[in-house]
């Protein structure tokens, strides 16, 4: 056996180890990082899907609305299809944010995936895209259906996390992204938290509150001009009585989604930031957190799709 030779094999063995050691350091990484993007993606949508129902749900009551009235009150003027509160403008920013959320997921998978670097990059600048558009709708929705303060702080942070997205040298290095987003990420969070899921806020769940009680106001007026016309058979009436009440029951069960959103968010963001030492026991507990309320919250979202549905 030649010198060369004798002296190849233990530079052979070093490489084979290293990559072995290599690939048993970075699996862990890209099994948490890829965990936490489908938590994340399944989350976003549940949201998306959730938002998209309750709007119907209103869609469909207003509908109901108009008719009742036509038929006492013809109008060759008469539209359908409409809302008055949860207008897709208003739905606008959240979905926005969203969906950003989404290509944020499939960004952060493409990070520790094989793809080639090019097709990384392409998902991150498409990441702050989307970042940068919630802002400009956030902004666009400020003083109506979303209260000044919230729209500022969404535009602010979306704004930092579409200028850290478009950054190539990071887009390999999962902990130095989570590390340059993570308090934009917080910021906006905390804004659709409260958007969502603070009746005070003067935001989204706000609205969905002053849906509702348009809704009993609409139903208790149309009940007391059934009756006062005595012409409705008692059985009738009581058969309106029950169908308005179920309708007021969907719209308000469409909260319980509302309800789920916040701690979610919270998961998320306690996730998130384990993802700057992802191979800690304790930073997989807590992605796997919240992987687990992110199927609570998908169920729901099903839930509610099947309510508005029957």
């Amino acid at each position: 056996m030649s010198l060369a030779c004798s002296r190849a094999r233990p530079l052979l063995l070093v490489v084979a180890v290293l990559v072995v050691a290599a690939g048993c350091t970075t699996r862990p990484t890209a099994d948490a990082v890829s965990t936490f993007a489908v938590a994340l993606e399944g989350a976003s949508t549940s949201v998306k899907q959730g938002l998209g129902e309750i709007q119907r749900l209103e869609t469909a009551f207003n509908d109901a609305a108009v008719a009742e009235r036509f038929i006492r009150e013809p109008d060759p003027n008469i539209q359908f299809g409409g809302n008055k509160n949860l207008t897709d403008d208003a739905i606008a920013p959240r979905v926005a944010y969203f969906d950003a959320l989404s290509k944020y997921a499939e960004s952060l998978a493409a990070a520790v995936s094989e793809e080639q670097l090019d097709g990384v990059r392409t998902k991150f600048a498409a990441t702050g895209k989307a970042f940068a558009d919630v802002g400009g709708k956030a902004m666009a929705q400020s003083g109506k259906s979303l209260p000044g303060g919230l729209a500022a702080g969404i535009a602010k942070a979306t704004g930092g996390l579409a200028a850290v997205m478009v950054e190539e040298k990071l887009h390999r290095e999962v902990p130095v992204i989570v590390a340059a987003v993570h308090d934009d990420l917080k910021t906006g969070v905390e804004a659709f938290k409260a958007d969502l899921g603070d009746p005070d806020a003067g935001g989204f769940r706000a609205i969905l509150h002053d849906s509702i009680e348009t809704l009993v106001g609409q139903k208790k007026k149309l009940l007391l001009i059934i009756k006062s016309e005595g012409q409705t058979p008692s059985g009738a009436m009581y058969d309106a009585v029950l169908k308005a009440q179920a309708e007021v029951r969907k719209l308000r069960d469409s909260a319980r989604l509302l309800d789920a959103i916040p701690p979610t968010l919270d998961k998320l963001l306690e996730a998130h930031e384990a993802l700057k030492s992802p191979t800690d026991a304790s930073a997989r507990a807590k992605i796997q957190a919240f992987f687990e309320r992110a199927k609570d919250l998908q169920a729901i979202a099903s839930d509610l799709r099947s309510a508005a549905m029957s």
